[in-house]
């Protein structure tokens, strides 16, 4: 019996092989499951590759540091939105158009039941200021953890992410997260859909694919998914269409076409065998102009 670990059951260890593959090329099973099954910050960094330091042991960090401006206090700021501040008049000025980037940041837990994603703003700007330091999303209410994952829907299987993905050639209000349970689910903003806009759409996959990346087509129709197969020890990319009916004056409401992500169901088309054995990373478009 092979056990593959998954969601609230995973050690925090910092092993993590150098490979999953014999030295004839075929898979070994064991390292093939265990490298995801580590869990921790040493481990992770390790998949993201190798740091500035190990591929420079002898070289000086003197790599250039963005600008930090001076942060200024705004007593005219709706929760934290541009209080601190960082570019603009001291004092700032009157009330005027407001607007914000929010977004989902994703960590690994140190404390039990963390699930390892908040709601963060990036940017806002108002009464003539900017604020460009990123920031709890206080205005979302309970931004530690995203309020998302607490949705009923996905009966606590929001839990350690490992991919989220936005569009960058059309909006998408709302992020497609992949967890370690093999949950899909979406993260929401504000104003991403009505409040009585239920349920949030989500597919789990099996526990025998483990999901390693996700990637959404240029006009949401599509998401792509990376798996690896733990029984057959091949990859495999899942086909999810997307539809995103909510917000009904801003998006077309038909499953598998553009969309402005405000998701209202996600449909599973399938699996296509990958010839390789351990896909970690995937990007997808689409010509929806």
């Amino acid at each position: 019996m092979r056990v593959i670990i998954r969601g609230a059951n995973i050690p925090h260890n910092d092993y993590l092989p150098d490979t999953v593959l014999f030295s004839d090329g075929t898979v070994n099973r064991t390292a093939y499951e265990l490298y995801w099954s580590s869990w921790s910050p040493n481990a992770q960094s390790k998949r993201f590759g190798p740091s500035f330091s190990e591929l420079h042991p002898n070289a000086v960090e003197d790599r250039p540091m963005n600008i930090q401006p001076g942060a200024f206090t705004c007593p005219s700021s709706y929760k934290n939105k541009y209080s601190p501040y960082e570019l603009g008049r001291q004092g700032c000025g009157p009330d005027d158009y407001s607007w914000s980037s929010v977004g989902q940041v994703g960590y690994i837990p140190v404390l039990p039941g963390d699930p390892g994603i908040d709601r963060i703003q990036t940017f806002a700007y108002n009464s003539n200021v900017f604020a460009l330091s990123p920031r709890l999303d206080l205005a979302s209410g309970m931004p530690h953890p995203d309020p998302t994952v607490r949705a009923s829907e996905y009966e606590g299987k929001a839990l350690y992410p490992i991919a989220s993905v936005r569009n960058y050639a059309l909006l998408q209000n709302e992020a497609l997260t992949i967890y370690r349970s093999g949950l899909l689910g979406v993260n929401a903003l504000q104003n991403s859909r009505g409040s009585g806009d239920r349920p949030y759409p989500s597919i789990v996959f099996p526990s025998h694919l483990i999901p390693t990346d996700i990637a959404v087509t240029s006009g949401n129709e599509l998401a792509v998914v990376t798996l690896w197969d733990t029984q057959t020890l091949i990859g495999k990319l899942a086909v999810v269409a997307i539809e995103a009916k909510y917000l009904p004056l801003s998006t077309t409401p038909y499953l598998g076409m553009p969309n402005q992500g405000s998701f209202s169901d996600l449909v599973l088309l399938g699996y296509v065998d990958l010839p390789i054995a351990a896909p970690t990373a995937v990007s997808a478009a689409s010509n929806h102009r």
